[in-house]
Formats: structure tokens, C-alpha cells, sequence
């Protein structure tokens, strides 16, 4: 799981937490009010407090749900965006940032291409791969065709290169990019 991921989980589920504390004391406080004006609308007390059973069981289940949330943004494991190779005489990591680097600067040859983003899925275990999606902002007038099969295979030649690993899978998209980008870079 990302930082962010756990960042906004662990602070959404504080938040239904303390919203439903503040429901349960809300209930509590004016429970003798509302069951006055409960009164006054003609409910009996078996209708007050089956509703008011209700919420509090409907608020229960909102608590467990964002302690729940808590709990996953406190103690989820991190996933790891890095390969791992074991030899005899120790270990090589190799991250996905420099993976996309790498990437990055494959693409870089290319004339045609003002800006790119480069992201990366790394799954390791077993069977390792590595599937990349790149999208590239090209200037106007760039032949489309020749550019995404010559980006592919060049980006898998060096991915392979770097890893040793097969590709999996490579996405590439271009939009037209802004020249007045261009001349500020």
C-alpha cells in the first residue's frame, strides 16, 4: 500500500471514529429531549427506543468500519516498487524509479517527444514482470505509428536489458503537447 494510501486511509477512519463518538454523545446528551418531543408526537416509548436502538447500532457499525480503517492505514504493509536478485555472494536491488529513469531517457532520443510520464507496475514473486505505460507529449505533425512501435520495442529492449526480465505488457499514448512548453524548458 502506498504512503498516501495509509496517510488518507488512517485519517479517514479517524475521523468516522470521532464523527460517531460525537453521534453517541450527541445521543446521549438530548435522548430525554428527543423523547419529550417523541411524546409530543404521539410515539410510545417502545417506538422511542427502538429507534434509538437502531442508531445506536447502526453508529456502532459505522465506528468498527473507520477503527477498521485505522488499523489498515497504521499497520498495512508497504508495498515494495523494487526488484530483487539474489547471487551467492549477496544481493542486487534495483528500484522502479530507476527503472523509469532509465525509461525516461530511452525516450529523450526521440525528437518528436517534448514531454513524457513514465509509470511503472513491478511484480515480483515467482513469476516477475514488468508492465509500463508511457504517455508522451509530441509535437504537432510526429508520425503516431512509427513512434509507438519503435518507443515499444526500444523500451522493452532496455528494461529486459536492465532487469533481465521479460515485459509484460507496454501502453503508450500520445496527446499533442503544448509549445509553449517546449520553448520554456
Amino acid at each position: 500500500m502506498r504512503r498516501a494510501t495509509k496517510f488518507l486511509s488512517f485519517f479517514l477512519g479517524l475521523f468516522v471514529v470521532l464523527y460517531v463518538a460525537g453521534t453517541f454523545y450527541g445521543i446521549y446528551r438530548f435522548m430525554f429531549l428527543n423523547r419529550y418531543w417523541a411524546q409530543g408526537l404521539g410515539l410510545t416509548d417502545n417506538m422511542f427506543y427502538a429507534g434509538f436502538y437502531l442508531t445506536c447500532a447502526l453508529a456502532a457499525i459505522t465506528a468498527l468500519v473507520g477503527l477498521y480503517l485505522m488499523l489498515k492505514g497504521l499497520f498495512a504493509r508497504r508495498r515494495d516498487r523494487k526488484l530483487t536478485f539474489n547471487h551467492d555472494d549477496g544481493s542486487v536491488e534495483v528500484s522502479e524509479e530507476a527503472i523509469s529513469g532509465a525509461v525516461q531517457s530511452t525516450l529523450a532520443g526521440y525528437d518528436g517527444i517534448q514531454e513524457s510520464e513514465v509509470q511503472m507496475d513491478i511484480k515480483d514473486g515467482r513469476e516477475p514482470s514488468i508492465r509500463a505505460r508511457v504517455n508522451c507529449g509530441i509535437r504537432h505533425g510526429a508520425n503516431l505509428d512509427q513512434y509507438g512501435q519503435a518507443i515499444k520495442d526500444r523500451i522493452s529492449r532496455e528494461i529486459t536489458t536492465l532487469t533481465g526480465l521479460p515485459v509484460e505488457e507496454i501502453q503508450v499514448s500520445f496527446y499533442e503537447a503544448d509549445p509553449a512548453d517546449a520553448k520554456n524548458r
